[in-house]
């Protein structure tokens, strides 16, 4: 999701078949995410309780430099310790496929529960995204197709 300065995000909540219904007003999201352009969204583990999170990256153009000014992007978060955990994988092509991968999909289960992540070409400025474990210590199975 992208947006201009002085606009805000929308929010849509989906209402089922094809029809979305924009919430952002009901979730009070208008005014914090006016002031700055939207650089694009993404889903994430943010606070480690397995299901994935939106996060929006935000900014600003400062004479052709976009904030954090000569820095990485930030992303505060709230530190939980409820014993959680990820796995990042990183998949190369073979011989016959692309290189990054693109188009592999991951089936992973790991204490009774079971993901599929998909490896997609583009995606949001700064973002990528983990499986999560759960409490799980080791992983019961992975399949990559």
């Amino acid at each position: 999701m992208i947006s201009f300065s002085d606009d805000y995000n929308t929010l849509y909540r989906n209402q089922g078949g094809g029809a979305l219904y924009d919430v952002t007003h009901q979730a009070g999201l208008e005014q914090p995410t006016i002031p700055f352009l939207g650089w694009g969204t993404g889903l994430l583990g943010f606070d480690n309780d397995g299901r994935l999170d939106l996060f929006a990256a935000k900014g600003h153009v400062f004479l052709g430099v976009s904030n954090n000014l000569d820095s990485t992007p930030v992303l505060l978060r709230n530190v939980v310790s409820n014993g959680n955990h990820w796995v990042k994988l990183k998949l190369i092509g073979g011989r016959n496929s692309p290189r990054d991968a693109i188009g592999a999909r991951v089936f992973l289960s790991a204490g009774g529960v079971h993901q599929r992540a998909d490896v997609c070409s583009g995606g949001s400025y700064g973002s990528n995204s983990d499986l999560w474990l759960g409490t799980a210590t080791k992983i019961d199975s992975v399949e990559i197709d």
